[in-house]
């Protein structure tokens, strides 16, 4: 098979598979297939369901997070937050349970483990009497003051080692940032442990129907595991498989997908706009059969940060952003090529998706770097 055709079939089965062309029925199944959105930015997050779920509204989310408790915000792989399903936190929990959170290498080098220990009982503690509580709320945790800054940060600090442990959650109240105790926030959930290896292959089978073609780099990168590691993890399911070639790289994918990915011929073009961190962009170690190498830090940049970006068929044309104003929203497009009149008309139809997801009425936008350069009143 020609190279430019598999790769094109690579990057299109991924959306396929990924929810973005056929969409998830609800928001519990989405977050269980993808085994989780990150949701270091709460809006993204949101933007990233809407994009994968049918007939969804914000308020849907909102009611799921902050009311039915059906999803929770937990510090999760990479040490980053992540929206997941409550009854998937402790599968989640046990997955993770032998990783190192750039917080507790740091207590290893430090050589205060003790503290660690007390501080983290005095708090596990404090927030198993309180409903719901903020980081300086934690204060009186501490025999002395001048270790809270060290041990509790705006990156999560000893909270992130509680959360992954299954202790406490984010609890988005009245849009601040307060945490609660599972037993308070989820009084009917059990604990359950799974079994390291087994947490970890549920984990690794999701995330091959949901976003192969995949690499085994490419787990070790999504799960944040050595590359061996995740090798043994893929070698346990191995029988399960099925191995696509390309490039000089070998790529997998469910045998049950072989026969629709055999057959899979989406040729039709299909403009997709993914925000801020958007699972997909998180995926791979690998980026570059969905960019050109001279646009990749226009995308992926310092400090971890990811731009929402224009898919065409799973290719990145170009990145967006908005921001609100009154009493209009703003859209930019930044176009990496010349753009056809009917890609910014998609693009824009898009946008009024958003815009409706968002409960906004107004909507401006303008364009840079394409075949048009515009400033335009919708």
């Amino acid at each position: 098979m020609n190279e430019m055709i598999e790769k094109n079939k690579i990057n299109r089965f991924r959306l396929l598979k990924n929810g973005l062309v056929k969409k998830f029925p609800d928001i519990t199944s989405c977050l269980f297939s993808l085994n989780g959105i990150q949701a270091q930015i709460l809006s993204a997050s949101y933007l990233s369901i809407f994009n994968r779920v049918e007939n969804i509204k914000s308020e849907d989310i909102d009611k799921a997070l902050t009311l039915d408790h059906s999803i929770i915000r937990v510090w999760a792989y990479r040490s980053t937050l992540h929206l997941i399903n409550s009854c998937n936190w402790d599968l989640i929990s046990s997955a993770l349970i032998e990783d190192h959170s750039w917080f507790k290498d740091k207590i290893n080098k430090s050589n205060c483990r003790d503290e660690y220990l007390e501080i983290s009982h005095d708090i596990r503690d404090f927030i198993s009497k309180h409903v719901i509580f903020s980081r300086s709320d934690l204060k009186v945790c501490f025999k002395n003051p001048d270790k809270y800054d060290f041990y509790i940060s705006s990156w999560g600090g000893l909270l992130i080692d509680l959360s992954q442990k299954g202790f406490i959650c984010h609890a988005p109240i009245n849009k601040k940032i307060n945490f609660v105790s599972r037993s308070n926030w989820l009084p009917n959930l059990k604990f359950n442990s799974f079994d390291l290896v087994q947490a970890n292959i549920t984990l690794l089978r999701n995330y091959i129907k949901s976003y192969g073609p995949v690499e085994v780099g490419d787990f070790a990168f999504w799960r944040g595991i050595n590359k061996s590691q995740a090798a043994e993890y893929f070698n346990l399911i191995s029988d399960e498989l099925y191995k696509i070639c390309y490039n000089n790289k070998i790529y997998y994918i469910s045998k049950k997908d072989k026969y629709i990915y055999s057959n899979f011929d989406d040729t039709h073009n299909s403009i997709l706009l993914l925000y801020k961190f958007d699972p997909i962009l998180l995926a791979y170690k690998d980026k570059f059969n969905m960019i050109d190498p001279m646009n990749y830090k226009n995308i992926w940049q310092i400090a971890g940060h990811i731009e929402g970006v224009i898919l065409n068929s799973g290719f990145i044309i170009g990145r967006w952003n908005y921001k609100k104003t009154k009493p209009d929203i703003i859209f930019q497009y930044d176009f990496f090529y010349k753009v056809s009149d009917s890609i910014i008309e998609q693009v824009v139809n898009k946008s009024l998706d958003i815009i409706k997801f968002l409960g906004a009425s107004g909507f401006k936008y303008y364009m840079t770097n394409s075949n048009k350069e515009s400033h335009v009143s919708g």
